[in-house]
């Protein structure tokens, strides 16, 4: 799995806010970094995939805004920061489907909002 990025409007702390909503609306708890304009979420528990393998639901991403190549933008990645092999085979089909029901829920929160600089869906190599 890759990262995602979405080049976003120039309101960096709405993109920020957004992404939380979303993370937070799927379960995930998250704790903003030092910066805080990113920080890492995390759904699920060690000790539930240490017991369960792969049907246990466990994801940690970790996500940033920062500015943008062009002028009044800014640009949202997210990335996983685990890839679900701790759960073997089904954890790694898990966990890209995780990715994508994330991806596809902030990327639908962005353009409901306005947020999107383009609407096309975004791709781990779209600037």
């Amino acid at each position: 799995m890759e990262a995602v990025h979405w080049t976003t409007g120039a309101d960096g702390a709405a993109v920020l806010r957004t992404v939380g909503e979303v993370l937070a609306s799927q379960g995930y708890t998250l704790t903003p970094d030092a910066t805080g304009w990113g920080g890492r979420a995390e759904v699920g528990s060690k000790a539930a995939r240490a017991l369960a393998g792969g049907f246990a639901r466990r994801m940690i991403l970790d996500y940033s805004v920062a500015q943008g190549g062009e002028p009044d933008t800014t640009l949202l990645r997210i990335a996983p920061a685990s890839t679900g092999w701790s759960g073997g085979a089904l954890g790694a089909s898990k966990a890209q489907k995780e990715m994508t029901s994330v991806v596809n829920g902030v990327h639908e929160a962005l353009v409901q909002q306005g947020l999107v600089v383009s609407t096309a869906p975004p791709g781990p190599t779209q600037p």
